[in-house]
């Protein structure tokens, strides 16, 4: 697997992560405390921003939708067929 695919995963598992700490009832079963210059406004933000982040490297890595190629193959000079490349 490719070391960028991976990268985007990982980010994008933590803006999840992030996301969801930003729901006060969360924090509060889990006994997590924010510092108070955060306010759930913020977490929302940065954790949507990290998933956009992972989620570009995903793409990028070639892990959405690659597409292959079609070449076509030759027989003298007529085409009998097409193979992905």
């Amino acid at each position: 697997m490719d070391t960028n695919k991976i990268i985007g995963y990982v980010i994008s598992v933590m803006g999840v992560l992030i996301v969801f700490l930003s729901f006060s009832q969360l924090r509060t079963v889990l006994n997590i405390s924010l510092p108070a210059a955060i306010t759930e406004n913020t977490l929302i933000i940065i954790g949507v921003g990290a998933l956009v982040v992972g989620i570009f490297f995903i793409y990028r890595a070639g892990g959405m939708g690659k597409k292959h190629k079609e070449v076509p193959i030759y027989h003298g000079k007529e085409i009998v067929g097409y193979r992905r490349h």
